[in-house]
């Protein structure tokens, strides 16, 4: 039951978040050979390198390989998860409210977190990843690439 109920969340967020779907689902596509797997709802596919996560409506891309089995317990893909669970939220808002701020964040605030004493995860839209994903902080972790 549990596995339909995952289906119906895809295809809904699939739905409501057509813009950012579809543009994960090309990456998907580009990325096929990749290794990919369905979690909770959301298909995940590992691209290695040194570049972090993103969620694009439905899809999960993270630099490290974590499997299905590991998923659960790893604070990376449950942070990606709960951007995955925002989308749902959010539709078609989640580009702006979300993707956008997050991705300027990670791509110009970093200095401006460190030189200020903050954690990349005291930004609005990752500490919301975290509370919905179910990540447990308790110190200030910093982000750092790696």
């Amino acid at each position: 039951m549990k596995k339909v109920g995952y289906l119906l969340m895809f295809l809904i967020g699939f739905i409501l978040g057509i813009i950012q779907s579809f543009i994960g689902f090309i990456a998907f596509l580009v990325l096929v050979d990749n290794p990919h797997y369905f979690y909770k709802g959301c298909i995940v596919t590992i691209v290695p390198g040194r570049w972090g996560g993103i969620s694009v409506g439905n899809f999960l891309f993270l630099d490290e390989y974590i499997s299905k089995e590991d998923a659960d317990t790893s604070k990376f893909l449950r942070h990606e998860y709960g951007h995955y669970l925002q989308h749902l939220i959010l539709g078609p808002l989640y580009c702006f409210i979300i993707l956008l701020p997050s991705l300027c964040w990670a791509g110009f605030g970093f200095n401006y977190g460190i030189k200020h004493g903050m954690s990349y995860y005291d930004f609005y839209t990752e500490r919301l990843a975290d509370k919905l994903g179910g990540v447990k902080r308790w110190i200030k972790e910093q982000f750092y690439l790696k």
